[in-house]
């Protein structure tokens, strides 16, 4: 139980504060459709594009949980 304590005290922003943020300013960083765009692309679309995103952002919440997991290596 100290783990997860330890765990969720050393997340610098909660998972509903993350979602909630990312939904309020959309951008690419948060796609979980990035890796392909960019790949597809041949360029990096956060440096390309700065804070734009398209018609096929994924804004799910599953999709946003996942990066979130990613984004601060929370283990499932």
């Amino acid at each position: 139980m100290q783990k997860i304590f330890n765990i969720r005290a050393s997340q610098p922003v909660s998972l509903e504060s993350f979602i909630d943020n990312v939904l309020k300013h959309p951008t690419c960083e948060f796609c979980a459709y990035r890796a392909e765009c960019e790949e597809d692309m041949g360029f990096d679309i956060l440096e390309t594009l700065g804070e734009y995103t398209c018609a096929c952002y994924d804004n799910s919440i599953e999709g946003l949980t996942c990066i979130y997991r990613k984004k601060y290596a929370i283990g499932t």
